[in-house]
C-alpha cells in the first residue's frame, strides 16, 4: 500500500517521503518514535497515515509529544 500511495502522489506531481514499520512493531520500543522523528526532520506539514488500529493511538501520541500535530499541521 505504501508504494501505491507514493506512486499516486508522484503521478500527481507531489513530493513525498515515507516511513514504514512492521505490523509487529514493538509499541513500547523506538520504532514509532524513530518514524515520527524522521517525519519531523522533513519539514512537511501534511501527513497521511496508513496504519493498523493498534498503532494509531501510539502514533498520534508520539506525534503530539514531538510537536507535529497542531495548527501548523494537517
Amino acid at each position: 500500500m505504501q508504494k501505491a500511495f507514493q506512486d499516486a502522489a508522484n503521478d500527481a506531481g507531489l513530493i513525498t517521503d515515507s516511513v514504514a514499520f512492521s505490523f509487529s512493531a514493538d509499541l513500547s520500543g523506538d520504532e514509532i518514535k524513530n518514524a515520527i522523528d524522521h517525519l519531523k526532520k522533513t519539514q512537511f506539514r501534511l501527513f497521511y497515515v496508513i496504519c493498523f488500529d493498534n498503532h494509531l493511538k501510539p502514533i498520534i501520541q508520539t506525534a503530539l509529544e514531538n510537536g507535529i500535530i497542531g495548527a501548523d499541521y494537517l
